[in-house]
């Protein structure tokens, strides 16, 4: 009994130690990576005359348009229509 125990222990150390220098050391994934995903996805809009998905922080909401416009995407995370002359 003594011996699972320490078993149980030592690999919930492991993936503690695993966890913390994922998310901790490496940064994880950053909430402007985030807003970006969720305005692609159209589940969140940088576009405040969109009332049918909630909004991107005003905060984050500059960097998140600066993003989408290098991804070729608009405010509602749509492709920008490239005008061909």
């Amino acid at each position: 009994m003594e011996r699972k125990s320490n078993s149980v222990l030592i690999r919930f150390v492991v993936a503690s130690l695993f966890l913390y220098k994922f998310f901790v050391r490496k940064g994880g994934v950053s909430m402007l990576d985030l807003y970006v995903g969720l305005v692609s996805r159209q589940r969140r809009t940088c576009n405040p005359d969109n009332k049918k998905v909630r909004q991107v922080p005003k905060i984050w909401r500059d960097a998140v348009l600066e993003d989408l416009k290098a991804l070729g995407l608009d405010a509602d995370g749509m492709p920008v229509k490239i005008e061909e002359e």
